[in-house]
Order: structure tokens, then C-alpha cells, then sequence
């Protein structure tokens, strides 16, 4: 949400409002609650009548001046209160949180101008800063948020904010000390902004730390700072699917292998990112084999005997190389990337190629004996194009 102010003054018609502005006046009378718009958003805001001494509304309207027309049109009014009195001014915030706050205490008039300022920012009941307590500007002089007094020439361009944690939606800035004393000077308000810092987001546990299996569902992800469901999630790249749930809990599936798609590295920690809009947040988390399922690493295939998983990946046209991994089904199988497997009686089992050069996965359906790969029964793989299918035993699905 961006930045929405209050430029303080007695009438409307005096001067423009800047952009992302309103006036706050007593013609016509902003008493609480007065809905002001800014960008399409609507505010309530107001002066508000309160206990004594707090001002009442019906003595506002004779605290408010016009002042001067060839200053920032921020600084072009005023407010002042008498300083046995007090101003409260409400603001009813979008939400609670975390914001950065705008103000120009002080007058840029000449006769009378001096001020003796008090001002407090309240959220809800509870103090949450002094801005000035009693502390003296001149003619044409402002303090800034951070109690720093600067001439009406210097405070458009160097003002700084303060920021400030609201658990309540109700922002009230007091001006004036309130005590009942009749005092020289009074308290002076001309300006006020504020904007909703959107908090930081982070991702605290995937499945409570368990990680992340190939092909599973109902995946929970628990995360803080989004302002909704998370609209997209990743894991090493790839795309969760059916993301729901909330802003702090989401739900997603998770897809197994596909043959010739990308896949991160089973076994590995990638990087889980939650996105919603331009608010992000990343967590790595362990990606899991399936149950019965395990990995082994190639380091030095053999591409030379044709009882080996290497010779006829080989045939068919691609490549096994150090650092790929091998996938399969433990009950089925014995054996290494690099030695061969074999089986305790002959079976066709599944056996997942992962490259690591590109991260693509490729399913060969090998049928297996007591002696190792079949050459007569040979190696199926899902998704070959007709390159090196001249092999004996070599057949392929989906050509």
C-alpha cells in the first residue's frame, strides 16, 4: 500500500493537495468519522471529541488557518491548539502493522507563528511516541518525525520518518499538552503521513521438517508475512500443484518423475519458494526418495559390456557420465551404476535416469536376469527418438 497524507489547513479550496493527499479542515469540518479518499482507498479520519481537556469538536474549526500559498502545499496550513487543551486527531489504519510515519509539527506563518509544541502518537491506548514535549520552533519552522526542527525551505526535502509497530487498527496523534494551564504558545500540526511497511516474509517448516517425496500430496508448508494463500510454489524448480490453505499454512502436491522433463536431484536439499505477488520467501528442505526407492551416484559407468546398464544407454543413443544417478526400487534390484545390477529372478523393473548436466530425468523399463540386463529381452526406454535402435534387444515405447 503506498503512501496516503493529510495536509492540515481551514479550507479546502486554499490550495491542491499533492498526490497521494487529502485535506484536513474546518471548512468543510473534518470531524470523526470522515471517509477520505486516496487512491481509491477510503480512510477514516477525523478530529475527535474526547474527555476534557481534550478539544472538542466545536472549537477545532476556530483552530484551523490558511496560511501561505508559496510554500510545499503540505505546509500550506495549519492547526494549532491551545496548550492547555489537546487535539486528537484519528486515523482508522488498513490494518495493523508495521508503519512509517510522516509530520510537520510547527507553522509556516509569520505573526504568531512561534510554537511551543507537544505531540504524541498513540496506537489505540497505548503510547508509542513523543514526538515533542515541549520543544519551541520559530516562524516558519517544522519538526519532522524524528524531532528534528527544519526550516519550511528544508523540511520537504530532508524530513525523515519514523516507523512504529501497531497492533491496533486506531492511530491517534495528540497535539497539545492537555494540562489545563493556560500557556504563551500552542501546539501545531500541518502535516501527517504514514505507509504500511509489508512485512517480511519467511517460510518456517516444509511437513514440519520431514521434507518433500516425489509424487506426494497434501504437502503442508507453514510461513509467515504473506497477506493470502501463497498464488505460486517451487521446489528445486519445479511446480507444486493444488496449492490451498491460508496465509500462514498452505497445502500443495507435488509431482514425480516424468520422463524427459527437468526434475531437482532426489536425495539433495534444493530451495522451496513461496511467491504471492511481490512478496517471496525461501526455505531449502530435503527431497526424499519414495518409499523402497534409493539413489546411487555413477563415478564410472561401464560402457563397454553389453550386460551393462551403460552399454545400452549408450546404444540408445544418449550418455551416462560421473555425477549422473540411477533410481530404482531396492526389492527389485541389486547392484551399482558402475558394476551392473542384477536380480534373483528375471523381472522388468523401472530405473530412473537423472542427468546432471541438465537435471532431466529419463524412465528405461529394463528387464533383468539372474546374469544381469538381457540382451535378448533388452531395455525399453519411454520417450526414445529412433537414434541407435539397431541394438540387439533394444526396443522403445512411444516412437
Amino acid at each position: 500500500m503506498s503512501l496516503f497524507g493529510f495536509c492540515f489547513r481551514a479550507t479546502e479550496a486554499y490550495t491542491s493537495n499533492p498526490a497521494n493527499n487529502a485535506a484536513v479542515t474546518a471548512t468543510p469540518t473534518t470531524r470523526w468519522p470522515t471517509v477520505k479518499t486516496i487512491n481509491a482507498v477510503n480512510y477514516t479520519v477525523g478530529y475527535a471529541n474526547g474527555p476534557a481537556p481534550i478539544m472538542a469538536n466545536g472549537e477545532v474549526e476556530g483552530q484551523s488557518r490558511d496560511r501561505r500559498l508559496d510554500v510545499d502545499a503540505r505546509l500550506a496550513g495549519v492547526f494549532q491548539c491551545v496548550n492547555r487543551l489537546k487535539l486528537k486527531f484519528t486515523i482508522t489504519l488498513p490494518s495493523a502493522g508495521r508503519y512509517r510515519v510522516w509530520l510537520a509539527c510547527g507553522d509556516a506563518g509569520a505573526s504568531g507563528a512561534s510554537k511551543t509544541n507537544w505531540v504524541d502518537i498513540y496506537d489505540g491506548a497505548t503510547l508509542k511516541q513523543v514526538v515533542a514535549a515541549g520543544v519551541a520552533t520559530g516562524s516558519a519552522n517544522f519538526i519532522d518525525a524524528t524531532g528534528v526542527n527544519r526550516t519550511v525551505a528544508a523540511w520537504p526535502a530532508n524530513n525523515a520518518p519514523i516507523e512504529l509497530d501497531f497492533s491496533t487498527t486506531e492511530f491517534i496523534v495528540y497535539v497539545g499538552r492537555g494540562d489545563g494551564v493556560t500557556t504563551a504558545n500552542d501546539s501545531a500540526i500541518s502535516y501527517l503521513a504514514l505507509e504500511l511497511i509489508p512485512p517480511s516474509q519467511t517460510i518456517t517448516s516444509i511437513n514440519s521438517g520431514a521434507g518433500i517425496t516425489p509424487g506426494s500430496t497434501g504437502n503442508t508448508a507453514a510461513h509467515t508475512g504473506f497477506s493470502g494463500v501463497p498464488t505460486a510454489e517451487t521446489f528445486g524448480g519445479k511446480s507444486a500443484t493444488n496449492i490451498a490453505g491460508t496465509s500462514t499454512d498452505s497445502t500443495f502436491d507435488f509431482p514425480y518423475y516424468v520422463d524427459l522433463a527437468t526434475y531437482p536431484q532426489p536425495g539433495t536439499s534444493p530451495n522451496f519458494i513461496a511467491t504471492r505477488g511481490a512478496e517471496t520467501a525461501t526455505l531449502s528442505a530435503p527431497l526424499n526418495y519414495r518409499a523402497g526407492e534409493t539413489g546411487v551416484t555413477v563415478a564410472s559407468p561401464d560402457t563397454t559390456n553389453d550386460k551393462k546398464l551403460g552399454y545400452w544407454i549408450l546404444q540408445a543413443g544418449r550418455t551416462i557420465t560421473n555425477g549422473d544417478m540411477l533410481i530404482y526400487t531396492i526389492a527389485d534390484v541389486t547392484g551399482s551404476a558402475d558394476s551392473g545390477f542384477t536380480a534373483a529372478a528375471p523381472l522388468t523393473t523401472v530405473i530412473w535416469h537423472w542427468i546432471q548436466s541438465t537435471g532431466v530425468m529419463y524412465q528405461y523399463n529394463v528387464t533383468i536376469t539372474e546374469a544381469g540386463i538381457s540382451e535378448a529381452l533388452g531395455l525399453t526406454s519411454v520417450g526414445l527418438t529412433s537414434v541407435g535402435l539397431t541394438s540387439v534387444g533394444l526396443t522403445s515405447a512411444g516412437l
